[in-house]
């Protein structure tokens, strides 16, 4: 248990710092991230967006037994809510609340045993995009919080019963890790994503009395839509130099111009004036 603890402590650590590290080197070569332009259909600049929604998805689940009883696929369906925000050019956050159908089933010459256990799982994870206009590339990977709801279990009746066979779930709180890769494809009316994902929970189910690993694994394939929303920034096609001056104070400098060779002008008539006065007497 502790050594499952610490491992899933230090993936966090080096997540965390691959997060950040990404997100710095995103930031420092996006330099147009604050000027939007939004168009569908064709290349577009990047804006920051939130998009909030409703997943199913098809998993196929079984459970990596040491020594193993030779488990089988069992597949199920299953569905749940997605939030996604993505703050930079190439970066985000994937936030899930899933009802999800794991287990094994194991088929013998004399029968079959299935055990179905139902988690209510809360994935946290990473996305990175790459892409541009309405289509694009996600990779997600982060951790999983799982929540054991209900346990159930089939033995056909020829079936000779094994130790394990009825044995309580050991962690009704599993943490596991997973990763996914999928498209996005934004339209007027949202964006749509599907994705296939692997999952792997880091505890053992079974007290290991009875298995040295019994850790829940999972396949899915997934369908997302969300209603996506963008916030309101002000549009900066170019940079705005504050030492330039003003279109308008290029006519006031030549008005002034002018008024100074007008004064400059009755000043020499008047002298002129004067001195013909002088000449007269």
């Amino acid at each position: 248990m502790q050594f499952y603890l610490s491992s899933f402590v230090r993936l966090l650590l080096i997540s965390y710092c691959c997060i950040h590290s990404i997100g710095y080197i995103a930031a420092q070569t996006d330099t147009d991230s604050l000027s939007t332009k939004v168009g569908i259909g064709r290349d577009t600049i990047f804006r920051p967006y939130s998009a909030l929604g409703a997943r199913g998805f098809f998993s196929m689940t079984t459970v990596s037994f040491n020594p193993t009883p030779s488990p089988t696929f069992l597949y199920a369906y299953g569905g749940g809510l997605y939030f996604c925000h993505v703050s930079q050019k190439h970066l985000g956050i994937q936030i899930e609340l899933n009802y999800i159908q794991k287990g094994w089933r194991e088929i013998y010459t004399q029968g079959i045993y299935s055990r179905k256990l139902h988690y209510l799982e809360l994935p946290f994870l990473t996305q990175v995009t790459a892409g541009k206009g309405m289509t694009n590339v996600v990779l997600n990977f982060g951790p999983l919080l799982s929540i054991l709801l209900t346990d159930t279990e089939q033995i056909s009746n020829a079936l000779n019963t094994l130790d394990y066979y009825g044995s309580p779930i050991n962690t009704p709180v599993e943490l596991g890790v997973s990763a996914g890769l999928g498209l996005v494809f934004k339209t007027n009316g949202g964006h749509i994503q599907i994705e296939g994902r692997y999952s792997h929970n880091l505890l053992n189910i079974f007290d290991q009395q009875i298995f040295n690993t019994s850790q829940n694994m999972s396949i899915t394939a997934s369908l997302t839509y969300a209603w996506a929303w963008y916030p309101k920034i002000r549009t900066i096609d170019q940079p705005i130099s504050f030492s330039s001056p003003p279109k308008t104070s290029p006519k006031k400098k030549k008005t002034k111009k002018k008024k100074t060779k007008t004064s400059s002008t009755d000043s020499n008539s008047g002298s002129s004036r004067r001195g013909g006065g002088v000449i007269t007497d």
